[in-house]
């Protein structure tokens, strides 16, 4: 079938998916008249569409139209597991934190509500109970409470990723190695004949040492209950294969949770769902018929290797598709065996080579660099191998600001519009991180969901103090960070990360730079070109000149150096 004849098909199910919500079924062969070939085909998707209204509902799927449940904090369940606090709650139960009083151990006590079917759950306790591996929440008992069902599970201290991803954008190393992770963590389970058909950022839990643990098997299904017909369609509606959503329960296998991983992949990596759609009966045409997006179409910056796995994982067919979570996981770790370290890893192995680089190589930092070439037109013009090493040290509360023009980016690493590293830990600095704006504060690093835009004028700052950190694009907080501790005399460094540091240069155009003690701005603002006032620490535009590798202000002091290699 060609493309042409497949875009077709879709145009002629919206038409009669559209005709049959006002009531009006129109036949395959009335619909073909033009193109009588695909009759056959077009009748055959009509009938997995009748099977699938159920999708059009709420994604939580609640099993009947039960008020919800109050909180019933502070009750003993079995008298043994107190439930201290209420975690959360959805179609099936409610989920507390609690403590098992005959081991004295912190659990997760799942139960299910008033109308809940009891077989469900045990159903979800005696899968789940088969599965012993790290990468999966244990369950550990399961009892009766006042006609409700309840699940005790190992307490997993940490947060969701769907929480995770809300608070940071994670790397593109950390995006791939946590998916090659839950991959390879579902394949085990695939093995013991369990598919989980709900996999979501949602059901994966971040342990406080980033690990990540598949939870909630609730709506999962075994091949037993599938060759059964006991497997009903389920899942949330934007991770679902197509498979499921036609309710094609001859082709579910663990292929509908590759599906799921792309989908979580594609929207760690790019910030966008592949189905890009306005509402469920649009996603669930998109799913159905559409291809998704490809991740280049979202990010050229992504590699390209990422865009393939990406796009194969999606695949409408599960034929198509990676043919186990295993295969998916092993393409993922080859892609990280070959590709670049992030950038404190790469800073590590450099410091270790330091010494051999600059006897083998005969490394030297340039004390030669004409004017024109740093500074031509009034702007300053990084190569991704020059800085400026300031004379301003490190402090708090400070804010750093600048106006950029960045060059078309070349890969994901981390580049420095100015940053003040301190040797084995983080300093303070912005950066863009593949295109997303990114900081760093002393305790860590966060990328932001904020893309700075190549070949444009724009904005950034950053305030940081010892009670928060916030970041700012154009004069909109784009992200938030804890505080940084005060400590470290390293010189704050335009164009790169820090001093000695032979990685994570800048390329672009900078305007201008001001360092200003204090927290310059609260909430947003409207950005204007910067200018000299009592707090300014340093400011360097188009007033600076270059003298013997250095550069002088417009009082004709001299704030920092020019390093080249």
């Amino acid at each position: 079938m060609t493309d042409d004849e497949k875009d077709l098909i879709a145009d002629l199910l919206v038409r009669w998916e559209e005709a049959f919500e006002q009531g009006k079924d129109i036949p395959a062969a009335e619909l073909c008249t033009e193109c009588p070939q695909l009759t056959q085909t077009v009748r055959s998707k009509i009938e997995s569409l009748k099977t699938t209204a159920w999708t059009k509902r709420d994604p939580a799927r609640p099993l009947t139209d039960h008020q919800p449940s109050k909180d019933i904090s502070g009750i003993v369940l079995a008298d043994r597991y107190r439930l201290d606090s209420l975690l959360g709650s959805g179609g099936y139960g409610q989920v507390y934190k609690g403590q098992d009083l005959k081991l004295q151990r912190p659990v997760a006590v799942k139960i299910g509500h008033h109308r809940t079917s009891c077989d469900l759950l045990l159903d979800e306790a005696r899968r789940v109970a088969r599965l012993k591996h790290p990468g999966i929440v244990a369950v550990h008992d399961c009892g009766e409470h006042d006609g409700r069902m309840f699940l005790v599970f190992e307490l997993v201290e940490g947060q969701s990723l769907a929480d995770l991803v809300r608070k940071r954008k994670l790397s593109i190393r950390e995006s791939v190695e946590l998916v090659a992770t839950i991959a390879e963590s579902l394949h085990y389970a695939h093995e013991k004949g369990c598919f989980h058909r709900d996999i979501k950022p949602e059901n994966i839990l971040i342990d406080v040492d980033g690990k990540p643990l598949i939870a909630d098997f609730g709506v999962a299904c075994t091949l037993d209950e599938l060759e059964k017909g006991r497997a009903l369609s389920s899942g949330t509606l934007a991770y679902m294969s197509p498979e499921q959503v036609s309710n094609e329960t001859q082709l579910l296998d663990g292929r509908c949770d590759v599906h799921a991983l792309g989908v979580v992949l594609f929207e760690l990596l790019s910030g966008a769902s592949p189905f890009p759609a306005k509402d469920k009966q649009e996603l669930r045409e998109q799913i159905l018929f559409r291809q998704p997006k490809r991740l280049r179409e979202v990010d050229p910056s992504l590699p390209e290797t990422l865009d393939t796995i990406c796009t194969k994982a999606l695949s409408k067919h599960p034929g198509d598709r990676h043919q186990t979570a295993l295969e998916l996981a092993n393409e993922l770790r080859a892609w990280l065996s070959t590709s670049k370290p992030d950038r404190r890893r790469w800073l590590w192995a450099i410091f270790g080579l330091v010494a051999v680089v600059a006897l083998v190589a005969g490394f030297i930092l340039s004390t030669r660099q004409s004017d024109h070439e740093l500074v031509r037109d009034g702007v300053l013009h990084f190569d991704g191998r020059t800085r400026i090493v300031t004379n301003v040290e490190l402090t708090l509360p400070v804010t750093l600001e600048a106006w950029i023009k960045p060059d078309p980016y070349r890969d994901e690493n981390c580049q420095f519009i100015i940053g003040s590293d301190i040797p084995g830990e983080y300093g303070l600095g912005i950066a863009i991180c593949g295109s997303m704006l990114s900081l760093e504060y002393i305790e860590g690093m966060v990328n932001s969901t904020a893309a700075v835009p190549p070949n444009h004028w724009s904005h950034v700052a950053a305030v940081f103090s010892e009670d928060d950190t916030r970041l700012y694009l154009n004069g909109k907080l784009v992200e938030t960070a804890p505080g940084s501790k005060p400590g470290g005399k390293t010189p704050f460094v335009i164009g790169n990360v820090g001093q000695d540091n032979l990685i994570s240069f800048y390329r672009g155009q900078i305007r201008s730079v001001r360092v200003s003690t204090g927290e310059r701005y609260t909430g947003e603002f409207e950005p204007g070109e910067l200018e000299f006032d009592e707090r300014l620490l340093l400011i360097v535009d188009d007033r600076v000149t270059i003298r013997d590798n250095q550069i002088v202000n417009a009082a004709g002091q001299v704030v920092g150096r020019i390093e080249r290699y």
